[in-house]
């Protein structure tokens, strides 16, 4: 799963961080843009909670930076199974579902 933040975003996540009383260490870590969070529901909904404690970077990843129009971050998280409500499958195969490939030997 792609995350990407904006450095609107970032300073939301840290604004959030702070109002929770987050760890010194994720304070610094997102003040100096060497993470970007992704924090699950049990561990704050995508923001900072307590429920993530000094635990907080299991839940980041250190970002990629893009310059366009304005700066993104973006990091790559592996993509938590229990969002989803069926098994994923290749994106050929839902291709082929909507529309089947055709018998070019007929």
């Amino acid at each position: 799963m792609m995350v990407i933040e904006t450095e609107q975003g970032m300073h939301a996540q840290y604004e959030v961080a702070r109002d929770n009383e987050a760890p010194q260490s994720l304070l610094t870590a997102l003040q100096e843009r060497r993470v970007l969070p992704f924090f699950p529901p049990e561990a704050g909904a995508g923001m900072y909670s307590n429920a993530a404690g000094e635990q907080w970077h299991r839940y980041c990843a250190a970002p990629q930076v893009l310059q366009g129009r304005e700066r993104y971050y973006w990091a790559l998280f592996e993509f938590p199974g229990h969002y989803l409500e069926s098994p994923v499958y290749p994106f050929s195969e839902f291709l082929n579902s909507r529309h089947p490939p055709c018998d070019l030997a007929a």
